[in-house]
Protein backbone atom coordinates (compact mmCIF):
# COMPACT_ATOMS: atom_id res chain seq x y z
CA UNK A 1 0.00 0.00 0.00
CA UNK A 2 1.44 3.37 -0.97
CA UNK A 3 2.00 6.22 1.43
CA UNK A 4 -0.55 8.48 -0.31
CA UNK A 5 -3.27 5.81 0.08
CA UNK A 6 -2.52 5.64 3.81
CA UNK A 7 -2.83 9.43 4.07
CA UNK A 8 -6.10 9.37 2.14
CA UNK A 9 -7.61 6.76 4.46
CA UNK A 10 -6.36 8.64 7.50
CA UNK A 11 -7.96 11.84 6.19
CA UNK A 12 -11.29 10.05 5.68
CA UNK A 13 -11.20 8.72 9.26
CA UNK A 14 -10.41 12.18 10.64
CA UNK A 15 -13.26 13.76 8.66
CA UNK A 16 -15.68 11.11 9.89
CA UNK A 17 -14.66 11.76 13.50
CA UNK A 18 -15.18 15.50 13.06
CA UNK A 19 -18.52 14.92 11.37
CA UNK A 20 -19.82 12.87 14.30
CA UNK A 21 -18.66 15.56 16.73
CA UNK A 22 -20.41 18.24 14.72
CA UNK A 23 -23.71 16.39 14.79
CA UNK A 24 -23.74 15.82 18.57
CA UNK A 25 -27.02 16.16 20.48
CA UNK A 26 -27.47 19.01 22.93
CA UNK A 27 -29.43 18.83 26.18
CA UNK A 28 -30.96 21.53 28.34
CA UNK A 29 -31.88 21.22 32.00
CA UNK A 30 -32.50 23.41 35.04
CA UNK A 31 -30.89 22.57 38.37
CA UNK A 32 -32.38 22.96 41.88
CA UNK A 33 -31.15 26.58 42.05
CA UNK A 34 -33.08 27.53 38.91
CA UNK A 35 -29.96 27.84 36.73
CA UNK A 36 -30.36 26.60 33.16
CA UNK A 37 -27.55 24.40 31.85
CA UNK A 38 -26.67 23.15 28.38
CA UNK A 39 -24.56 20.08 27.67
CA UNK A 40 -23.85 17.47 25.04
CA UNK A 41 -24.23 14.68 27.62
CA UNK A 42 -27.67 13.60 28.85
CA UNK A 43 -28.03 14.84 32.48
CA UNK A 44 -30.73 12.47 33.58
CA UNK A 45 -34.52 12.49 33.59
CA UNK A 46 -34.78 16.32 33.59
CA UNK A 47 -32.80 16.83 30.38
CA UNK A 48 -34.57 17.61 27.14
CA UNK A 49 -32.90 17.39 23.72
CA UNK A 50 -32.53 20.83 22.12
CA UNK A 51 -31.91 21.88 18.54
CA UNK A 52 -29.63 24.91 18.30
CA UNK A 53 -31.29 28.07 16.99
CA UNK A 54 -30.63 28.89 13.40
CA UNK A 55 -30.69 25.35 12.11
CA UNK A 56 -33.45 24.78 9.64
CA UNK A 57 -34.23 22.07 7.20
CA UNK A 58 -35.21 23.27 3.75
CA UNK A 59 -36.63 20.70 1.38
CA UNK A 60 -34.64 20.47 -1.83
CA UNK A 61 -37.76 21.26 -3.85
CA UNK A 62 -38.12 24.67 -2.13
CA UNK A 63 -34.44 25.36 -2.59
CA UNK A 64 -34.72 24.78 -6.35
CA UNK A 65 -37.81 27.00 -6.60
CA UNK A 66 -36.06 29.77 -4.72
CA UNK A 67 -33.05 29.50 -7.00
CA UNK A 68 -35.28 29.78 -10.09
CA UNK A 69 -36.97 32.88 -8.64
CA UNK A 70 -33.61 34.49 -7.94
CA UNK A 71 -32.44 33.76 -11.48
CA UNK A 72 -35.65 35.27 -12.90
CA UNK A 73 -35.08 38.42 -10.87
CA UNK A 74 -31.44 38.70 -11.92
CA UNK A 75 -32.11 37.98 -15.60
CA UNK A 76 -35.58 39.27 -16.46
CA UNK A 77 -37.05 38.26 -19.77
CA UNK A 78 -37.40 41.19 -22.19
CA UNK A 79 -40.97 42.36 -22.59
CA UNK A 80 -41.93 42.91 -26.24
CA UNK A 81 -42.77 46.53 -26.88
CA UNK A 82 -46.00 47.52 -28.62
CA UNK A 83 -44.36 50.59 -30.13
CA UNK A 84 -42.59 50.47 -33.44
CA UNK A 85 -38.83 50.73 -33.20
CA UNK A 86 -37.46 54.12 -34.13
CA UNK A 87 -34.88 54.04 -36.87
CA UNK A 88 -31.61 55.69 -35.94
CA UNK A 89 -30.94 59.05 -37.50
CA UNK A 90 -28.91 58.57 -40.63
CA UNK A 91 -26.37 61.20 -41.56
CA UNK A 92 -26.42 61.81 -45.28
CA UNK A 93 -22.84 62.62 -45.96
CA UNK A 94 -19.49 62.16 -44.38
CA UNK A 95 -19.00 65.91 -44.18
CA UNK A 96 -22.06 66.27 -41.97
CA UNK A 97 -20.70 63.59 -39.67
CA UNK A 98 -17.30 65.28 -39.59
CA UNK A 99 -18.94 68.60 -38.71
CA UNK A 100 -20.76 66.99 -35.79
CA UNK A 101 -17.52 65.40 -34.59
CA UNK A 102 -15.74 68.77 -34.79
CA UNK A 103 -18.52 70.43 -32.80
CA UNK A 104 -18.31 67.74 -30.13
CA UNK A 105 -14.54 68.11 -29.95
CA UNK A 106 -14.84 71.90 -29.64
CA UNK A 107 -17.28 71.49 -26.74
CA UNK A 108 -14.93 69.04 -25.05
CA UNK A 109 -12.06 71.46 -25.52
CA UNK A 110 -14.09 74.33 -24.03
CA UNK A 111 -14.96 72.21 -20.99
CA UNK A 112 -11.32 71.16 -20.60
CA UNK A 113 -10.11 74.79 -20.79
CA UNK A 114 -12.77 75.92 -18.31
CA UNK A 115 -11.63 73.15 -15.97
CA UNK A 116 -8.02 74.38 -16.18
CA UNK A 117 -9.13 77.95 -15.44
CA UNK A 118 -11.24 76.85 -12.47
CA UNK A 119 -8.45 74.76 -10.99
CA UNK A 120 -5.92 77.58 -11.39
CA UNK A 121 -8.36 80.02 -9.74
CA UNK A 122 -8.89 77.59 -6.86
CA UNK A 123 -5.13 77.23 -6.33
CA UNK A 124 -4.71 81.03 -6.42
CA UNK A 125 -7.43 81.43 -3.80
CA UNK A 126 -5.75 78.81 -1.59
CA UNK A 127 -2.41 80.59 -1.92
CA UNK A 128 -4.01 83.95 -1.03
CA UNK A 129 -5.84 82.46 1.95
CA UNK A 130 -2.64 81.22 3.56
CA UNK A 131 -2.69 78.77 6.46
CA UNK A 132 -0.62 76.14 4.71
CA UNK A 133 2.84 74.71 5.30
CA UNK A 134 5.85 75.48 3.16
CA UNK A 135 5.61 72.09 1.47
CA UNK A 136 1.91 72.58 0.69
CA UNK A 137 2.60 76.05 -0.73
CA UNK A 138 5.36 74.69 -2.94
CA UNK A 139 3.09 71.90 -4.15
CA UNK A 140 0.26 74.36 -4.89
CA UNK A 141 2.61 76.65 -6.85
CA UNK A 142 3.98 73.65 -8.77
CA UNK A 143 0.45 72.51 -9.61
CA UNK A 144 -0.44 76.04 -10.76
CA UNK A 145 2.64 76.16 -13.03
CA UNK A 146 1.77 72.75 -14.53
CA UNK A 147 -1.88 73.70 -15.12
CA UNK A 148 -0.87 77.05 -16.62
CA UNK A 149 1.48 75.25 -19.04
CA UNK A 150 -1.25 72.82 -20.07
CA UNK A 151 -3.77 75.65 -20.50
CA UNK A 152 -1.31 77.66 -22.60
CA UNK A 153 -0.44 74.65 -24.75
CA UNK A 154 -3.93 73.27 -25.26
CA UNK A 155 -6.23 76.29 -24.99
CA UNK A 156 -4.38 79.50 -25.82
CA UNK A 157 -2.18 78.17 -28.62
CA UNK A 158 -4.83 78.37 -31.35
Amino acid sequence: MSLSAVYQRLAVVIFLVFATCASADYYKWTDENGVTHFSDEPPGPDGKPVRPNGTTVIPMRENIRTQKRVEEIKNPKPVPSKMKPVAPRVIDSKTQWEEQQELREEKRQQVRCKNYEDRIAWIDSRLRAGGYSVGQGNRLREDRRELSKRRAWKCLRD
